[in-house]
């Protein structure tokens, strides 16, 4: 994978794991909220970041734990309070993850590019059952 594809990957995984992850926090007592985005986030990160890693390791954050996934939030974004909140998350993760998708697509130095995007399906199937789950709390 060439190094600018693992930085869109990382730049855009590690912020939405925390995202993710605050918002499981949160909605403690939804257990099927939880069961769904934690299926989208253990994807993020063993299917995309772990990779990256394994490839790359200055590109984990100096916190980095391999027993926890990552934390954090762009900039002005807060974990989901609101069903509507976690939508707007799961919709913004699935067009940055069209945006990656482009990326290995077109990533020639990637040998495994069957395998790397049937891994990237497998978190859009997780994330787009959590977007059904969300979309009637609107």
């Amino acid at each position: 994978m060439k190094r600018h594809t693992a930085e869109a990957i990382a730049r855009t995984a590690i912020p939405y794991s925390g995202l993710i992850d605050g918002s499981i926090a949160l909605r403690a007592d939804d257990l099927e909220y939880r069961h769904l985005a934690g299926a989208v986030l253990g994807y993020l990160f063993t299917n995309l970041l772990m990779p990256v890693y394994a490839q790359y390791p200055d590109l984990q954050p100096g916190e980095f734990d391999a027993a926890q996934p990552p934390t954090g939030a762009p900039p002005g974004e807060t974990s989901a309070h609101s069903g509507v909140d976690a939508l707007r998350i799961a919709n913004s993760l699935a067009n940055d993850l069209m945006r990656i998708d482009i990326l290995i697509t077109e990533d020639d130095s990637i040998r495994e590019k069957e395998r790397a995007r049937s891994e990237l399906a497998e978190i859009f199937d997780h994330l787009n059952a959590l977007r059904h789950f969300l979309d009637p709390l609107m």
